[in-house]
C-alpha cells in the first residue's frame, strides 16, 4: 500500500486541528417583505438607529454539526431590511430615520420603530427571535404596540448533518425564516388592529 506524503498527512492534520478548535461564522440573514392586498397611502418614519442597524447575536455552543463554533448573526442589519422592504409594501412612503429629532422636524405622520429584543440560536440550529414594534402618531399616541416572539426553522433539513457549510446554511435559513415570520404576522396585525382612518388624506 502506497503510504501517504508528508504534504497529505500535514493537509489532513491542518484540517482536523481547525476543526477540533471551532471558528467564528459571520451570519448574514436575507429576510424579504410582507405581502399585503394594498398600500395605505400615509407617510411613515422607519426608526433604526445606527446601533439597532449594527446589532449583532453571538451563540457559541457544541451545535449539531458537532464541533464549538461561534455564530455571529447580523439581526440588526436583517432587521433594517426587513423592516424597510415590509413597511414599504404597506404604506406610500416610507422614511428611514436614525432619531426622533428626525420625525419630529419631518412632515410624516406615523412613527414605527422595531426593536430585537432576543435573538438566539438553539442546539438544534433552530433561531428564537422576539420582535418589540411601535406605531405612534406625531402626539406620541401609541396606536399599536406589541411584542412578537417566533422560531425560525431551515428549510434545509440536512443541513446540520453537512459539517460547518451545512451547518451556515441552516442557520442562515432558519434566522431569515425567524425574521420573515415575524415581519408577516407584524404587517397582518397591524392591519387588522389600527384603524388609520383619522390620519388618511
Amino acid at each position: 500500500m502506497r503510504k501517504p506524503s508528508r504534504i497529505g498527512m500535514g493537509l489532513l492534520l491542518a484540517i482536523l486541528s481547525a476543526g477540533l478548535v471551532g471558528c467564528t461564522f459571520v451570519i448574514r440573514p436575507f429576510p424579504g417583505s410582507a405581502l399585503v392586498d394594498k398600500k395605505i397611502d400615509l407617510r411613515v418614519g422607519l426608526l433604526i438607529d445606527d446601533t439597532a442597524a449594527g446589532q449583532v447575536s453571538s451563540t457559541s455552543g457544541l451545535f449539531m454539526i458537532g464541533l464549538v463554533h461561534t455564530w455571529k448573526v447580523e439581526v440588526g442589519g436583517a432587521m433594517l431590511q426587513g423592516a424597510t422592504a415590509t413597511f414599504s409594501n404597506m404604506f406610500t412612503e416610507v422614511k428611514n430615520l436614525k432619531s426622533k429629532d428626525q420625525f419630529a422636524s419631518s412632515d410624516l405622520i406615523l412613527l414605527i420603530t422595531p426593536v430585537i429584543q432576543q435573538f438566539t440560536i438553539e442546539q438544534d440550529l433552530s433561531a428564537k427571535l422576539t420582535l418589540h414594534c411601535v406605531l405612534a402618531d406625531r402626539k406620541g399616541t401609541a396606536l399599536y404596540d406589541k411584542t412578537i416572539p417566533v422560531t425560525g426553522k431551515a428549510q434545509t433539513a440536512t443541513g446540520c448533518l453537512l459539517g460547518v457549510a451545512g451547518g451556515q446554511t441552516a442557520i442562515n435559513e432558519t434566522s431569515t425564516d425567524a425574521f420573515n415570520q415575524a415581519f408577516q404576522f407584524l404587517a397582518q396585525d397591524i392591519l387588522k388592529t389600527v384603524d388609520f382612518s383619522p390620519y388618511l388624506k
